[in-house]
């Protein structure tokens, strides 16, 4: 299983997916503090709305999977937000929790699609999910420890989709790189 995690940090989370996670990621690299708390929280509900939608998938048919994940992903999230708000952690200044995270839960579309493409078991498929979320904690921290200290220092681009989006990006091919470099013919052999 940890072999398919580490798999899943290249494969479950492709350069493509960057775009998507891209409003979360920007929103969380803000400050240290938002980069913790989206470090802690993404990653668990993103492999929690994977391991809860493999268990309800059973009482539908397979064609409604996506919409499965969906529904949790979006559910998940708003009760966390909502939980936050609640708690003073988060300011409540937006409304429909639901709609809004429905769109976020999109992201976590493509373990399921790989999935179904693959034929994997509930188990592969968090191990996919898992290697999502830590390639999102890690794209995540990259352009934290880049991008925050550049808008301490008063660069006024650092704020820009452009600017976190080639960041992003870049966190990702490096992430590539070395899990690709990881699995080498090679290394198997020896």
């Amino acid at each position: 299983m940890n072999r398919d995690i580490v798999r899943g940090i290249a494969e479950g989370n492709p350069l493509w997916v960057t775009p998507l996670a891209l409003p979360i990621a920007l929103f969380a690299s803000q400050s240290w503090y938002m980069t913790a708390l989206f470090a802690l929280a993404v990653p668990l509900l993103v492999v929690l709305t994977h391991a809860l939608a493999a268990f309800l998938e059973r009482w539908f048919p397979p064609d409604y999977s996506f919409l499965v994940v969906l529904l949790t992903g979006g559910t998940l999230i708003s009760l966390t937000e909502l939980g936050l708000a609640l708690a003073g952690i988060v300011l409540p200044t937006r409304g429909l929790y639901l709609f809004r995270s429905i769109a976020v839960s999109g992201v976590m579309l493509w373990p399921v699609r790989e999935g179904r493409r693959r034929e994997e078991s509930a188990t592969e498929r968090i191990s996919r999910a898992t290697g999502l979320a830590v390639g999102f904690l890690l794209g995540l921290v990259i352009l934290s420890v880049m991008r925050i200290p550049v808008i301490q220092g008063g660069f006024k681009p650092a704020h820009s989709v452009a600017f976190g989006l080639f960041l992003l990006a870049l966190g990702r091919i490096v992430v590539n790189k070395v899990s690709v470099r990881g699995n080498s013919p090679e290394k198997e052999r020896g």
